[in-house]
């Protein structure tokens, strides 16, 4: 297609009246879908229970695979679209995976329509026709993506950080063996006969991520009275977000033990931090540093990006040597720079007292905030980022 043509997301793709009568394509579904097809504007596409011809407005290729959402017209759905394939850095072959990248920005998307649905759902008016095991699951669900306010007092936040990253589901079961060696190996505790029932191993399952996500899909495949308490549209928003999020868990894993035998000093995972008050998601990526055999120190790092409301997209990145601290905030207009400078000193004295030595530092570079997203997919694909300025 027309490079000239390209159109930034949200990018829509029209879809028949008989595909929609199938009933795959219910308002706020979110479908995987596959390009078999290229003709001008129309395409023939796989959703999985089927094929159908679609107008689309995008760039696309034939074998392509697309995450996407569905929204309802006046006339017909249309596809929102959330993620795509990516290509490789420029220089290389274009590479095509089998499933499409699941990155920052689609799991926001997807964490925000589930925020949505479960506060709909677990409303007064709502939650009495909650069967004891489906509202238990809602529940713990919904305490996990609990906004994070960026205004609380700063000893609250990042307890809240911590817990949100530890909980994720990527650490499921890493914790779960320190926990079962923990009780096995206390002199003076009684192991119940189930080590499932101990308080230890329930605390994990009831704070994190994949545990609850497992729980709340045995309860979608299990019980009969959640077809009775879901509508159609509520029941595969839910569904498919389940299958997602785990899909995430799981590449994140994944990659972590691919990476495991990997000369890169640090191993990323990444994480969007719901906020309050309508803030859009912050988008988190925790670098820990992996365990050298020549016992050198690698510190630790963290970026974080945010949208505000006055000075745009900020990207902060943060690195910790030992008691030495350096921050430096990558900012896209000057404005934006002076506004940042203009605190740096109150900014300096603050943390001075909790560091040996803090350096801050501002700096105006657009191609940084837009890597953020792209250095995750580079990772992911085994390739070396340069996480220098």
């Amino acid at each position: 297609m027309d490079s000239t043509n390209q159109i930034t997301p949200p990018a829509r793709i029209g879809i028949n009246r008989l595909a929609s009568n199938t009933g795959v394509f219910q308002p706020g579904s979110i479908l995987t879908i596959r390009i078999l097809e290229l003709n001008g504007n129309r395409a023939l596409i796989d959703f999985g229970a089927g094929r159908t011809m679609a107008d689309i407005k995008i760039p696309a290729r034939v074998g392509e695979e697309l995450l996407v959402k569905v929204q309802q017209s006046a006339t017909q759905p249309n596809l929102e679209l959330i993620s795509s394939n990516p290509k490789t850095p420029p220089g290389d072959n274009t590479v095509v995976l089998q499933t499409p990248t699941f990155d920052l920005e689609a799991r926001s998307i997807i964490q925000s329509d589930l925020k949505q649905l479960l506060v709909q759902l677990l409303a007064p008016d709502k939650i009495t026709g909650l069967t004891g095991n489906l509202r238990r699951a809602m529940e713990l669900l919904n305490a996990y993506f609990k906004s994070i306010d960026p205004e609380k007092p700063t000893t609250e936040i990042p307890s809240r950080l911590m817990a949100y990253a530890i909980n994720s589901g990527v650490f499921f079961e890493k914790m779960l063996e320190t926990a079962i060696q923990h009780i096995r190996h206390a002199p003076d505790s009684s192991v119940p006969g189930h080590l499932g029932r101990h308080p230890e191993v329930q605390t994990i399952l009831n704070r994190d991520l994949k545990a609850i996500l497992y729980m709340l899909k045995n309860v979608v495949n299990d019980d009969p009275s959640f077809q009775r308490a879901l509508d159609s549209g509520s029941s595969g928003i839910l569904r498919r977000s389940i299958e997602l999020l785990l899909g995430d868990i799981a590449r994140q894993q994944g990659r972590a033990v691919r990476l495991a035998d990997s000369t890169e000093p640090f191993q990323m995972f990444s994480f969007c931090l719901p906020l309050s008050q309508g803030r859009q998601p912050a988008k988190l990526k925790l670098y820990y540093p992996r365990k050298q055999k020549t016992g050198a120190k690698q510190g630790f790092q963290i970026s974080l990006l945010l949208s505000m409301d006055h000075l745009g997209d900020i990207r902060t990145d943060l690195y910790l040597l030992e008691r030495d601290l350096s921050v430096t905030f990558f900012v896209k207009t000057e404005m934006a720079r002076l506004k940042i400078q203009h605190y740096q000193t109150d900014l300096q004295h603050l943390l001075s007292p909790f560091f040996d030595q803090t350096v801050l530092r501002v700096v105006i570079s657009e191609k940084k905030i837009d890597d953020f997203e792209r250095e995750d997919i580079w990772i992911a694909n085994d390739r070396r980022v340069d996480l220098r300025i």
